[in-house]
């Protein structure tokens, strides 16, 4: 009943051919986004129930990685490793926005109910000053209800990101994160605790 009803709300305000190109194109994307969710639920290592791939999304190694249930991949996130023993785990109701790059080579785990915002960047390896030197992988722990806003950029020598904590959008995070901490700027500093939890 309420598909039909968001077919004729859609129909009455665009015209009705208008209208079902929408809802065409609306059916296409529904029909990409099965499609890729049931491929790299078989292409990783561990995928639990309702968890949702969408389109355009590379993963290198997707048979190190344990993704758990009703987890979220944005599109066009890519999620990548120069080590091909480097583990990935996802924990239960994460989501990953759009645009989102992950790099897991140092090994990366994301905890319970954490929220990566669009267009942010996660490092596990460095180079020190040679591009082309031995990569030096450092292991990073996002915790639980963590959120980390648009577009910031998580460093190699960021060991944990602590249980609750924020990090603002735009933020460049260079070091290591308490629990229940909000931080940001460029390099991210402490603001407060979290008021809500205390």
């Amino acid at each position: 009943m309420k598909k039909i009803q968001k077919i004729e709300l859609i129909i009455k305000h665009f015209g009705f051919i208008a209208g079902f190109f929408i809802l065409i194109k609306k059916f296409y994307r529904t029909i990409l986004i099965r499609y890729s969710t049931f491929y790299w639920s078989k292409k990783v290592f561990k995928c639990g129930r309702n968890s949702i791939f969408n389109t355009n999304i590379k993963i290198d190694y997707p048979k190190n990685i344990i993704v758990g249930e009703n987890c979220y991949i944005g599109s066009d996130t890519k999620i990548g490793s120069e080590r091909i023993d480097a583990k990935l785990r996802i924990h239960d109701n994460v989501k990953i926005n759009n645009s989102v790059q992950i790099d897991y080579s140092g090994d990366l785990e994301i905890g319970d109910g954490s929220l990566i915002s669009e267009g942010v960047i996660i490092y596990t390896h460095s180079h020190n000053y040679d591009p082309r030197s031995t990569p030096i992988f450092r292991k990073l722990k996002i915790g639980k209800n963590v959120w980390i806003g648009a577009r910031s950029i998580i460093m190699p020598n960021v060991e944990i990101i602590g249980d609750d904590s924020i990090v603002g959008a735009n933020s460049l995070v260079l070091k290591s994160i308490g629990p229940k901490q909000i931080v940001g700027g460029n390099p991210a500093k402490f603001i407060k605790k979290r008021p809500d939890l205390e």
